[in-house]
């Protein structure tokens, strides 16, 4: 893969300690990934469960996006860029303090600002993109499985 297109996901910049300079004239304002709230993760960790929202990986694309679906947004992929990775990051705010209707979350409180990287893989293509592999699978049925929350995505404002 030699194609990649890069996008940065923030807010409209604001005031100067807000913002999140990637090289001079490229900044955004930070944006909020408050952790799932356990009382049994180790110590340093934390679980935002979702990064990247569904119009991320086609922010890249032509026409309208906003409302598509995955298996939509695949296709208009392989179709507008068959060949072509997309890299996606997001400056996440330390503190990540989560709204107050959050119950289930908690401040972020990492040591500091936090890049996430997202990334979308074109479709592979030819006979060398065939890998021998085997299928694992693991039983979850004892794992309690919190809905998707997609409030802290879906109030941002993307620049």
């Amino acid at each position: 893969m030699r194609n990649w297109n890069l996008a940065i996901i923030g807010n409209p910049v604001g005031d100067e300690e807000e913002n999140f300079e990637f090289a001079p004239g490229v900044a955004v304002r930070r944006i909020v990934r408050a952790k799932i709230d356990t009382k049994d993760s180790p110590s340093g960790f934390a679980d935002i469960k979702t990064l990247m929202s569904r119009k991320d990986a086609a922010i890249d694309l032509q026409g309208e996006t906003e409302k598509l679906k995955e298996e939509e947004i695949k296709a208009e992929r392989r179709r507008q860029l068959p060949d072509t990775g997309l890299v996606v990051l997001y400056p996440i705010d330390k503190v990540s303090e989560p709204v107050p209707a959050k119950t289930t979350r908690r401040s972020l409180d990492a040591a500091e600002h936090v890049i996430g990287v997202g990334l979308v893989f074109p479709r592979p293509s030819g006979e060398d993109s065939t890998v021998e592999w085997n299928y694992i699978s693991a039983d979850l049925s004892g794992v309690d499985i919190e809905e998707e929350d997609f409030s802290l995505i879906e109030g941002e404002v993307v620049g």
